[in-house]
């Protein structure tokens, strides 16, 4: 995403999770500003952020935490994932990014897939009051591909779901979150998204 005028207003990364490298933990849902679970402090999550599972799976329209051991915990190289990161716990589940400003108009992570048999996840756009704004697959490995969307004509991103179908679960690293000024540049590839543009690119750094 690109255009003068646009605001990072935060990054969460995972890094100051409590994981050494190639260990996995289950942790609760969710994980969030709040969160003191021996892995995480509180104040460690970025603000107006929440990342939970969501029972739901694909098309999942509301949202739905398992709550007990919903999310895992993976230390960078548990399976060639670079970073630190969180997944899905259960195959079945998909995950939910939620944004609770209700001020962000451009969202960037990189997605995230481990044990499946795709390297594909679906990605529901919905709004701050949970209408949805558009889908699309993209391409996931357990290293990252990174996904980036901007919401246009006046809408705010809310919440971001995450599934990829089969024995995966799915995650998200490096979440960028923006608020982009109208009217501002951004590369629209045409994935059919109402009221959305959105931009892939697979990177290998952070």
């Amino acid at each position: 995403m690109a255009g003068a005028g646009k605001f990072l207003k935060g990054i969460e990364d995972f890094e100051e999770a409590r994981i050494g490298a190639t260990q996995i933990a289950a942790i609760d849902d969710p994980l969030d500003a709040n969160t003191n679970n021996g892995f995480f402090q509180p104040g460690e999550i970025e603000e107006n952020l929440i990342v939970q599972s969501n029972l739901g799976g694909a098309n999942s329209s509301s949202v739905n935490p398992r709550g007990e051991d919903g999310l895992a915990l993976l230390g960078a190289n548990w399976l060639n994932n670079p970073d630190k990161t969180v997944v899905a716990n259960w195959f079945v589940d998909s995950l939910d990014l939620i944004f609770t400003s209700r001020n962000k108009t451009g969202i960037g992570f990189m997605t995230q897939s481990f044990l499946g048999p795709t390297n594909r996840a679906r990605i529901d756009v919905y709004s701050d009051t949970n209408s949805l704004l558009g889908s699309t697959v993209v391409d996931a490995t357990n290293t990252g591909v990174f996904f980036g969307v901007q919401a246009i004509g006046g809408a705010a991103i809310g919440r971001i779901n995450i599934f990829e179908a089969g024995d995966a679960v799915e995650g998200a690293d490096n979440i960028e979150m923006w608020v982009v000024p109208e009217p501002g540049t951004v590369l629209a590839l045409g994935f059919g998204l109402a009221g959305l543009a959105a931009v892939r690119r697979r990177r290998s750094d952070k």
